[in-house]
């Protein structure tokens, strides 16, 4: 079970993923998407902001892994169930 789950490992859902423990480090959260790797519209050689500094696609999966931020690749989203019952989406 998770708190949080990102549709999408692009550029925001991966960016939102590493911000969102610093809100609350006790979030349990995943990233699904449905390519091969995450940030697969970008060549290997980009380097993406954060913390104001530039990390590599590798060094940012790896800050994912030190986080402990799940990440499902090759995992297509096609459908969800809203159950808001226990107050959430």
């Amino acid at each position: 079970m998770f708190d949080v789950i990102i549709v999408g490992g692009g550029v925001p859902g991966v960016l939102t993923a590493l911000y969102l423990p610093s809100e609350n480090n006790r979030l349990r959260i995943s990233i699904f998407e449905k390519a091969k790797q995450l940030l697969s519209a970008y060549p290997e050689t980009d380097y993406f902001p954060y913390i104001d500094q530039l990390f590599s696609r590798k060094d940012l999966e790896a800050k994912l892994q030190e986080k402990g931020i799940r990440v499902f690749k090759s995992s297509a989203i096609t459908a969800i169930k809203s159950d808001t019952s226990a107050g959430g989406y």
